[in-house]
């Protein structure tokens, strides 16, 4: 198979098209549809979907879909497009708590954010308090009684779920996109992997607490410890007479790269 980023797939938007924009059979979609490859919604509606699976998969895993269907996905997607039937995306996202790896895939296909734990700690436009907009009361308290008090914590949540909660309704959606995601140009629905997904009703969980922290402090202890012993690990290697040349070039620009993230004052325990 093929090997690609994410950010590649992201970047070529034949990947993002609808499967009925091109001229496939009803038979072909609706075969498409049903297919067991896919946990998202109607099954594999998108060529992204389609092309991570090889050909012999793809006829293997999805009912009423053999040769003829495969003709056709040839004739009208692969070719004329020069695609792979069969990429591996090594960065492709995990299936979390809530929601599977196809359902997040698709969301970053059709134009979602995604973005990890540590991306939002580490950006200021994430840690603004909500309470630092110019928005109204009412919106203010319903966002504080979901325990919503942060831009990285509002990120998470999507405009069907923001809905749910009592006070919000589709103007206060609208004035929440005005007043605090447009101006920080970031995006209701981010997905992000490692969020601790259990987070629509108080109290806090521990992992949401350490969240919460580090949006306050700018800093997360446990992501820091973790970085830390990587850190000490690279050192190690880079001095040790074990080390091959290659092996300690490579760790030399990991300790490089990790001093860029926390600084030499927060690492200088470590030398």
């Amino acid at each position: 198979m093929t090997d690609v980023t994410m950010a590649e797939m992201l970047a070529n938007p034949i990947y993002s098209r609808r499967l009925d924009s091109f001229p496939i059979s009803k038979r072909t979609l609706n075969a498409l549809a049903g297919s067991h490859l896919n946990r998202a919604e109607g099954g594999i509606r998108y060529v992204g979907e389609l092309v991570r699976h090889d050909e012999m998969t793809l006829m293997g895993g999805t009912p009423n879909f053999g040769r003829r269907g495969m003709d056709e996905v040839r004739e009208h997607i692969r070719n004329p497009h020069r695609l792979v039937i069969g990429v591996r995306i090594i960065d492709a996202p995990s299936g979390t708590r809530d929601q599977s790896a196809d359902v997040l895939f698709r969301q970053l296909l059709t134009g979602g954010d995604i973005a990890t734990m540590e991306d939002i700690w580490m950006n200021q436009n994430y840690r603004r308090a909500l309470n630092s907009f110019s928005l109204s009361l009412p919106v203010r308290t319903a966002l504080s009684k979901a325990d919503i008090l942060y831009s990285g914590e509002l990120v998470t949540y999507s405009e069907q779920e923001l809905l749910k909660i009592p006070g919000i309704d589709a103007g206060a959606v609208k004035e929440i996109k005005e007043k605090v995601l447009e101006p920080l140009h970031i995006k209701l629905g981010t997905i992000v992997p490692d969020y601790p997904h259990d987070r629509h009703f108080p109290p806090l969980t521990d992992d949401r607490l350490v969240f919460r922290k580090a949006l306050e402090t700018g800093r997360n202890e446990l992501a820091e410890a973790k970085w830390k012993q990587e850190y000490k690990a690279a050192r190690t290697i880079a001095t040790s007479s074990n080390s091959t040349k290659k092996q300690k070039k490579i760790a030399v620009h990991e300790a490089k790269r990790i001093e860029r993230l926390f600084g030499r004052i927060l690492l200088k325990n470590e030398r």
